[in-house]
């Protein structure tokens, strides 16, 4: 499935967290949290809270409609895995 990128991305604050950063994605895309993550291929139907959230994420919709990379993304998480996606 080809996802388009979302029209409004706002860039990540430095050291923000990921919970905080797609509720800012939401809020600019006019659409709640839950149908974001919907979107975004997020298995759990809620923002990923840490690293160990993401092994189920579509990783292809996910860094399509955000345009940033796997690693941009998994910095953001509050507590990071062994480094591993």
């Amino acid at each position: 499935m080809t996802v388009r990128p979302l029209p409004f991305r706002p860039p990540p604050m430095r050291d923000e967290l990921l919970s905080s950063w797609m509720g800012r994605l939401a809020k600019a895309n006019h659409c709640s949290v839950e149908e974001l993550c919907g979107y975004l291929g997020l298995g759990q139907g809620r923002v990923p809270e840490c690293a160990s959230d993401l092994r189920t994420a579509n990783w292809a919709m996910l860094c399509g409609a955000v345009q940033r990379s796997p690693d941009e993304i998994v910095s953001m998480s509050d507590v990071s895995t062994n480094g591993t996606v």
